[in-house]
């Protein structure tokens, strides 16, 4: 039974057996901080995934803490918490080599109280003596017949459906369905995150009526006061396949830990099927007349125990006498002439058999993690600094010996993380390995380092001076724990556990310390922080014998992006800073040349009222004045130039005007805004401004999906480049105007 171990070196005897009694034996458990994100991943085996052809789905991730069960734990071997007999015991339960789950007193309420017979169980045959424990799925009940059904001290009725309807250890975490849009709403304000959930006093009751009746009290039982569930469309997977999904990885969902969560923690996922036979419509269960009851709509989601067989158990592999008067899906394996091949009813050389077990065509799988510790932060790392977990997934053996696991790799894949972010590297490993295993280094073992290479393709470690990723060597060539850093991910302190002797190839030597043997199967590294901006490739010099495994992956660290509310800020400041350079700008002008525009009488009170006071003021203003008056005389004297004669002496008849000069579309543009009070500089000004704007939008709206996780700074800057662009086409322009003009 591979739990993680911490023994230093290793767990065996001296014959290479496993020995639990070793010191470190079982203890290599993982601990993760609050708020650190916490990449999951699962096969599940009939699919699942938004509009699946064949069936609908539900994926659900929660957690138990032991806030739900002080005495939460792994088992140390493979006998059933509570005991091997039919009934759990008190003093079975509290033998340490048995994991611990739910609560003793949690399975003792489930097995005493009555089922919830307004269920679907199809023509299954439902054993009345056994309480919540007898189900569809579990028909016989726990240990009242046909032998012991009992897994751990799990309640089966709240194991098959969700949400359920009484108290629970369990917290939701995600729930990923086929439906989001339709069931995403529900699922999360049935959550017991969020809503409380009722209990009777005396056990044997399930409802609040039947309760109080019979003398019981009914309490509601307060909600976990937690947000509720993350909700989302599951990606998409095909029926019977325990692999990959999109893009060859395998189902996933990143958890960020809660900020409130401490202590140890088990994990556990639920995952339900019903087949597309269920829903309203198909020819197992047409929309016919009466197969609406008081208005419950007869599809997977609503199927209640209206639609049970009345003769449960009586039917398999019968011949199909037809539809009963409330619609039965299908019963078990039903036989028929299905094509209507036959002569006459009485005809019974076309039967065919469906096969179908109407405890699974809707049905849940349910596995667990081992316990792991959540810890508090360290003191001098905020809650808002991210913190990302990288891991090792996997164990020892060729791909047929660890089917359905997989051979070594570093987890999350393909890491994309910011510059700061702080990856917690840790990994665990078990020394209960089948020695006959694949491998490398000491039979039965898991042991994984990391060393910097310098591509993927490659496999030689490269040397300390061109690091990049624990530190970045060229640029701190002398930073000591950077170097020691390096030396710790490749070597795993084991000098400090045996004396390696670097001159044995004995495999299974503990001092062989080459192949990691003189090393722990658990290693925590650390928080570090990712501070060089690139690509940066990893690999294990243990766990790459290329002729079945490649032990390697990539981390990439990009440039910081923000958070909306920042790029707002940002982008806010930004534009008010902008406005406020140009007002400097046009009052240092207006003041320093008070017979512009910009001191108009229109444009004063606007720029200079706030910063230029009345006696300054009232000097400038005269300043203007004289200017002005100057100014009319010089465009008077210009204006008389052109009074001549024909001769072109001057005289009386030379002061009439001569004829004017058509205007051109932009010239009569000119005139109107000229009317308007908007002289030529503004309307360039006015112009330039309008061009400006259209471009930034332009710019922002065609690259808002081109930053990473979609950042508003990349769209923000694209758009601010193009404005630059305009800028340098604008002064090329007036440039060019000079010249013609020259």
């Amino acid at each position: 039974y591979q739990i993680g171990d911490d023994c230093k070196p290793a767990c065996k005897d001296e014959n290479n057996n496993y020995d639990v009694t070793k010191e470190g034996a079982t203890l290599g458990t993982m601990k993760f901080y609050q708020g650190s994100e916490l990449y999951i991943e699962w096969h599940n085996q009939h699919g699942c995934g938004v509009g699946h052809p064949n069936l609908h789905c539900q994926i659900i991730l929660q957690y138990m803490s032991d806030s739900d069960n002080a005495n939460l734990r792994d088992g140390t071997d493979q006998d059933s918490a509570g005991g091997d007999d039919n009934d759990p015991t008190e003093e079975a339960t509290a033998e340490v080599a048995r994991g611990y789950h739910e609560p003793f007193d949690y399975y003792q309420a489930c097995i005493a109280r009555e089922r919830n017979k307004g269920l679907y169980t199809a023509d299954q045959q439902i054993e009345e003596n056994g309480g919540a424990t007898s189900t569809r799925q579990n028909p016989n009940g726990n240990g009242r017949r046909r032998g012991n059904q009992r897994h751990g001290l799990e309640c089966p009725e709240e194991r098959d459906y969700y949400p359920y309807w009484h108290p629970s250890p369990w917290h939701d975490i995600a729930i990923l369905t086929d439906e989001p849009h339709t069931r995403c709403d529900y699922y999360r304000a049935e959550s017991q995150n969020v809503k409380p959930k009722g209990i009777c006093s005396d056990p044997l009751y399930n409802q609040a009526d039947s309760c109080t009746g019979n003398g019981g009290e009914w309490t509601e039982v307060p909600a976990f006061n937690e947000p509720p569930p993350d909700c989302v469309g599951s990606i998409s997977s095909r029926d019977n396949h325990n692999g990959n999904v999109r893009n060859g990885h395998a189902h996933y969902y990143v958890w960020k830990i809660p900020e409130y969560l401490t202590g140890r923690v088990v994990l556990r996922i639920r995952y339900n099927i019903s087949t597309g036979d269920f829903g309203i419509g198909s020819l197992a269960n047409p929309k016919e007349e009466g197969a609406e009851l008081t208005g419950t709509r007869a599809d997977e989601f609503f199927m209640d125990s209206k639609f049970n067989d009345p003769n449960p158990g009586d039917r398999r592999r019968r011949t199909f006498a037809g539809r009963p008067a409330v619609p039965i899906p299908l019963a078990q394996d039903p036989v028929a002439d299905w094509l209507k091949l036959g002569e006459t009813s009485a005809d019974l050389s076309r039967l065919l058999q469906i096969q179908v077990n109407t405890n699974q065509y809707g049905r849940t799988f349910e596995d667990r993690t081992h316990s792991f510790m959540v810890m508090e932060r360290p003191a001098d790392v905020p809650m808002s600094k991210r913190i990302v977990n990288y891991n090792v997934r996997g164990r020892r053996g060729n791909i047929v010996q660890v089917y359905p696991s997989v051979e070594y790799d570093f987890i999350p894949p393909e890491l994309e993380v910011e510059q700061g972010t702080l990856l917690h590297f840790q990994w665990t490993g078990s020394d209960a390995n089948n020695n006959g295993n694949a491998g490398n280094g000491r039979a039965g073992t898991d042991r994984s380092n990391l060393v910097q290479v310098q591509s993927r393709s490659e496999t030689v470690p490269l040397p300390l001076e061109k690091h990049t990723l624990l530190f970045n060597a060229a640029e701190n060539p002398g930073d000591q724990a950077g170097r020691k850093l390096v030396d710790r991910f490749a070597y795993l302190d084991q000098d400090g556990i045996v004396t390696c002797d670097p001159d044995t190839n004995d495999q299974n030597s503990e001092t062989n310390c080459k192949q990691l043997n003189g090393a722990s199967a658990y290693f925590d590294g650390g928080l570090v922080e990712m501070k060089t901006v690139g690509s940066h490739h990893i690999a294990s010099t243990r766990n790459n014998d290329f002729t079945n495994r490649s032990h390697k992956a990539s981390i990439k660290v990009t440039g910081i992006s923000l958070e909306l509310y920042e790029n707002i800020a940002l982008g806010v400041g930004t534009f008010c800073g902008v406005v406020l350079i140009i007002y400097v700008a046009c009052a240092i002008h207006a003041v320093r040349k008070p017979g512009s525009w910009l001191f108009s009488r229109r444009y004063r009170p606007r720029i200079l009222n706030w910063v230029v006071g009345k006696e300054r003021m009232a000097r400038l203003v005269e300043q203007r004045r004289v200017i002005v008056a100057q100014q009319r005389k010089e465009w008077a004297k210009k204006a008389n130039a052109h009074a001549v004669d024909e001769e072109g002496a001057e005289g009386p008849a030379a002061e009439v005007a001569l004829p004017e000069e058509s205007m051109t579309w932009f010239q009569s543009i000119k005139r109107c805004f000229r009317k308007c009070g908007v002289g030529e500089q503004q309307l360039t000004t006015l112009m330039y401004a309008v061009l400006n704007v259209l471009v930034f939008l332009i710019g922002f709206l065609s690259n808002m999906k081109g930053g990473f996780h979609e950042s508003w700074a990349y769209p923000i800057a694209k758009a601010a480049r193009g404005q630059v662009d305009v800028g340098a086409l604008a002064s090329g322009s007036a440039v060019l105007q000079f010249k013609l003009r020259l």
